[in-house]
């Protein structure tokens, strides 16, 4: 970095480094953070009336273990053994963050009909 930035040979080469390491990876751990901000956003979300068949994607095992009585807590979270993959848990909150949205904007024309 410092052919190409030359100001930076006035730093200590054990901070450069480090300010070098912080540079590569910044995206990524602005990545993580809002991946872990949609995580906290999304595990709020509750399973009410959802007909799992119509869950495009979803895997005939994350379909089964949804169905079951025992994973009607918040979802995403252990319910006994029962746990869905992260790219169920994906494929679910897109499902129900489109129906919401859906929903959302069918009641909003309905009030605007009115």
């Amino acid at each position: 970095m410092r052919g190409v930035w030359p100001e930076l040979s006035v730093i200590d080469p054990g901070i450069a480094i480090h300010l070098e390491i912080d540079a590569k990876y910044d995206v990524y751990l602005k990545r993580q953070i809002a991946d872990v901000d949609a995580f906290r956003r999304d595990e709020g979300l509750i399973l009410t009336d959802v007909d799992y068949v119509d869950v495009p994607g979803l895997s005939n095992e994350a379909r089964s273990k949804l169905e079951s009585a025992a994973f009607r807590a918040r979802w995403g979270r252990r319910a006994g053994s029962m746990v869905l993959t992260p790219a169920a848990l994906g494929i679910l909150a897109a499902y129900l963050r489109r129906e919401a949205r859906r929903k959302n904007s069918t009641a909003t024309a309905v009030r605007r009909f009115v």
